[in-house]
């Protein structure tokens, strides 16, 4: 309610509330030209609310997800019904929770291996490499592997995978940087056209096309 009327403080992230001051202050306003019983039919008659319930064993928490300023300003008048269009109910799965910790600690190091190889994630958890007109990526959604994987430990062995893969680009980027950079430019050039058109079958040739790209990039 503090954040309605005054406004969410600038520290946090203004997302994070399905909030409108003015929007708010409207509401609260019906009461000089409307008596609380005509605003009340009002609000019953709109039934577009909706709100998300999440489920932990006993305890349930409810959040709107829509009509968040007609479910303060009703609990400020002590209404205690008001008319939902749905409740979404989301129930605590312990299984899925563990698969989801053991997806972050491993994003957690890969994060920390792509860092020195002039590799990014985007906004859909994808490992990005961009060098001139080459562009290569490596999915690291969690939903996307969830779907892809029957249980946590597949999902924990796929992530590790990348992890190991990615260690081994490392070692492999060392010794082709230090080979590169002795390279005349027009060499580097055919080189870079070679890997750009070549589209390798087995793993440990892709780690090395890799390898060789990241390499080259940081020489050129």
């Amino acid at each position: 309610m503090n954040y309605s009327v005054l406004g969410v403080p600038p520290d946090i992230p203004l997302q994070s509330f399905n909030l409108n001051k003015i929007k708010f202050l409207n509401l609260l306003l019906l009461l000089e030209t409307k008596d609380t019983r005509t605003v009340k039919q009002a609000y019953q008659k709109k039934d577009d609310i909706t709100f998300h319930c999440y489920v932990k064993g006993d305890a349930k928490e409810y959040y709107g997800s829509e009509g968040n300023h007609r479910t303060i300003t009703a609990k400020i008048y002590g209404w205690d019904v008001l008319k939902a269009q749905s409740v979404d109910y989301h129930v605590f799965n312990e299984q899925k929770y563990h698969e989801l910790q053991l997806y972050k600690k491993q994003k957690a190091k890969i994060k920390a291996l792509i860092a020195p190889l002039n590799l990014s994630i985007d906004n859909d958890d994808m490992i990005i490499f961009k060098f001139r007109e080459c562009y290569k990526q490596i999915n690291l959604s969690f939903e996307d592997l969830k779907r892809e994987c029957d249980s946590a430990s597949e999902l924990n062995q796929t992530m590790n995978f990348i992890k190991e893969s990615l260690q081994r680009v490392t070692s492999l980027v060392n010794f082709y940087r230090f080979l590169y950079q002795r390279y005349p430019q027009k060499l580097k050039k055919a080189s870079y056209f070679l890997l750009e058109h070549s589209d390798p079958k087995k793993r440990q040739h892709r780690e090395k096309q890799l390898a060789k790209l990241i390499a080259l990039k940081s020489v050129w």
